[in-house]
């Protein structure tokens, strides 16, 4: 067959395909003929680099080694294990790595993410015996800030190891310096070769027009994605085209599969976003849950969904049947979205194994614009990616990292630099301190240690460095948290609290919002519940100027530990507040951070402090919260459970003496015998509260120790004394 091995056949045959074409052929007889080199494939997306990869990885299974697989997101891991498994040789073991998913570090293939598996390699180098492959997809994510930063990390650990790496990208210049970089050959496949060619159209309407003339061409345009760049304007245009258009099937359809999905009551967002779905229609961004992204991509997937407005989350890496992409906003607030960024929206469409033929259209507001996305965008001339290194923030991190791991000598941290992209790009300008690792880099290096020595995160230590006790435990946080806080921002937490004797949980929620801006909320509620508040919180601060956003954060916050329901939240802050689900747990995450620091600086916090946090992140009560973490119950459930207790003669007068909802259904449960228990509860009425649901309460109450729940828990009704509001003008007033 040719002259390609048999291995590449292989693959061919498991994968399902008739054949390569002329530039995988190409492609895969040099990645096959060296396989000791590196290499950087750039093709246009859906020109099957996956394929091209896979005969690569078989090749090298068959002679022993294993292969590390690494993706931008966790959302693209299990995708990969998917498709990986259709090329590669029955039995081959493939599994998910990294993130803390405790999955197996000895399979044949591991698929991860970018961060997770850099933190994987820092953590235990002695992976990369068994692993001498590591292939990186969408290695155009180097342009991104967090995740490119992870990305050259990885890539400059992967270095110094001496692996095999093997860089797909679709958008990514310079090539030449990338791949001098990565020391690697080329592999470029022009554009012009994608087997499913995409017309590229521009069209001057308005936004309502745009709707319209999608509503007219439906039929014909799906399956498509419309780009968007906010999330608000995700959902509203994803609104506007659902009401032009007919039911394809029965919302309540949706509904219950939300329901299953979540395990509780849906918000109105929810119910909301169902109706849309029943269109054929649905909006995706980083605030929807995950397991309705999940419904989402599998319905769009299977042909049920017809239409997905959506912000960048889907601009990267997923395989779909989608044959129109449509780009409504070419403008960043005042900036022009990159090219790079455009090119990869447009390849959406037109996927190979999925559309025979695709279409992009950029929706623009003026003439002028129009000739713009031609010039600009239909021409692909991409910009040059930059290291993230630049960012000062990002630099610290990473010495942070290296320390933290045990890299922590000059000569450790110097190798490590020197090998990253931000000085193989060629920041090497001339100073009076001059090595043999390049001119500029011990000035950065001694500039940037010298912060870290300052703010109190490391100290020196025999022969290198050493993490302060401040410092270790803000790399513990960051470490095994999700967000990313800028370290600036942690040292003036640390300010805040120096000096002071005790902090409330009310002070400790608002200092948090207040010192990491990436917290806040983008909600604007009526001023007149946020002035007299701001005023006073001013002052605390010293006078200084303090943004609504924290503030307003602050008392959605607020309303949201007391249970109260997000439908009525919405109707005093706005639609906004759907997004707080997800927001709360990065806050609870941050204030696991806030009390390290306080411990550190011999602040002392409340007693229910670790009590409050489970409170932040669920949205409760603390009478609710141990209900709340039992499976199956949702905040919704729990809450009804709570006010009809509150609200029913025979348990409202337990209700303010008892600690937590446990010892009040337990009481009844015993009072009554599970019989009576279930006619009583039953005749609440409380949706969704079935025969499941109340055989796991049951369950779980006939468990149930007073004593000791109310000790693990650390609840003290004395801790809980005052409400939030009481409790933040004991230190405003």
């Amino acid at each position: 067959m040719d002259d390609l091995p048999d291995v590449a056949w292989d693959v061919l045959r498991k994968a399902g395909y008739n054949g390569f074409f002329p530039h995988q052929k190409d492609a895969i007889k040099r990645l096959l003929s060296n396989p000791d080199k590196n290499f950087l494939i750039r093709a246009p997306t859906g020109a099957g680099k996956t394929l091209i990869v896979s005969t690569a990885i078989e090749q090298h299974l068959r002679n022993g080694g294993g292969a590390i697989y690494a993706v931008p997101s966790r959302k693209l891991r299990k995708d990969k294990v998917k498709e990986l498994a259709g090329m590669l040789s029955e039995g081959t073991e493939i599994s998910l790595v990294g993130d803390g998913n405790g999955s197996k570090w000895d399979s044949d293939v591991v698929v991860g993410t970018f961060e997770g598996i850099y933190r994987a390699i820092l953590s235990n180098k002695g992976l990369l015996t068994k692993y001498s492959l590591v292939v990186l997809d969408d290695f155009h994510t180097l342009y991104e800030d967090r995740r490119g930063y992870e990305l050259e990390k990885l890539i400059t650990l992967l270095k110094l190891s001496g692996v095999r790496i093997i860089a797909l990208s679709a958008t990514i210049e310079p090539v030449a310096s990338i791949a001098d970089w990565l020391d690697s050959e080329v592999i470029f496949t022009p554009d012009e070769v994608r087997p499913v060619e995409i017309e590229k159209n521009v069209l001057v309407m308005n936004t309502d027009d745009a709707i319209d003339w999608l509503a007219t061409n439906f039929s014909s345009f799906n399956p498509v994605i419309v780009f968007n760049y906010t999330k608000l304007y995700t959902e509203s245009r994803a609104k506007k085209l659902a009401e032009k258009l007919k039911p394809l099937f029965d919302v309540e359809e949706v509904k219950s599969v939300f329901r299953e999905k979540k395990r509780d009551e849906l918000d109105e967002d929810e119910e909301e976003l169902a109706y849309v779905m029943s269109k054929g229609v649905a909006w995706h961004h980083s605030e929807v849950p995950d397991y309705i992204k999940d419904v989402i991509e599998e319905w769009f997937n299977e042909g049920k969904l017809k239409a997905i407005f959506a912000t960048t989350t889907l601009a990267h890496g997923i395989n779909s049947p989608t044959k129109t992409v449509v780009i409504m906003d070419m403008y960043r607030r005042w900036d022009l979205i990159p090219v790079h960024e455009w090119l990869q929206m447009a390849s959406r469409a037109g996927r190979v194994g999925f559309s025979e033929e695709g279409a992009v259209y950029t929706i623009v507001r003026k003439e002028s614009d129009a000739e713009l996305v031609e010039l600009k965008y239909h021409t692909g001339i991409i910009e040059p990616c930059e290291s993230k290194l630049g960012d000062g923030d990002f630099y610290r991190k990473a010495l942070l990292e290296l320390i933290y791991k045990g890299l922590n000598t000059s000569k450790d941290i110097v190798e490590f630099m020197s090998n990253t992209y931000y000085y193989s790009q060629g920041n090497n300008e001339p100073t009076l301190l001059e090595t043999q690792y390049g001119n500029g880099m011990v000035h950065d290096l001694r500039a940037n240690m010298g912060l870290l020595y300052e703010n109190g995160y490391i100290i020196p230590s025999g022969k290198g460095y050493a993490l302060t006790e401040f410092g270790k435990a803000v790399m513990d946080f960051l470490w095994r948290s999700n967000i990313d806080v800028p370290l600036d921002e942690i040292t003036q937490m640390r300010s805040v609290l120096r000096g002071r004797k005790e902090v409330s949980n009310a002070e400790a929620l608002y200092i948090t919002i207040y010192c990491i801006s990436g917290l806040r909320l983008g909600i604007n509620p009526p001023k007149d519940k946020v002035g007299a508040l701001i005023e006073k919180v001013s002052s605390f601060f010293g006078g200084r100027r303090v943004g609504e956003a924290e503030v307003i954060t602050y008392i959605i916050l607020k309303d949201w530990i007391e249970g109260r329901d997000l439908d009525l939240m919405k109707n005093d802050y706005g639609k906004g507040v759907y997004y707080l689900r997800n927001r709360a747990k990065t806050i609870a995450e941050a204030l696991k951070l806030f009390e390290t620091v306080a411990k550190i600086e011999g602040v002392r916090l409340p007693r229910d402090f670790k009590v409050f946090i489970k409170r932040v992140y669920y949205g409760v009560t603390a009478y609710e919260l141990p209900l709340v973490e039992l499976r199956f119950f949702g905040r919704k459930i729990v809450h009804s459970i709570y006010v009809t207790l509150a609200n029913v003669p025979a348990t409202s007068k337990y209700v303010e003496k008892d600690e937590h909802i446990g010892i009040t259904l337990k009481r009844l449960l015993d009072e009554v015998g599970e019989a009576r228990f279930r006619e009583i509860v039953g005749s609440w009425r409380i949706r969704h509260l079935g025969p499941k649901r109340m055989g796991a309460l049951i369950k779980w109450l006939r468990n149930f120790d007073s004593s000791t729940d109310s000790a693990r828990l650390g609840i003290n009704l004395e801790d809980f004394g005052y409400a939030m509001g009481e409790d933040l003008s004991r230190w405003l007033d």
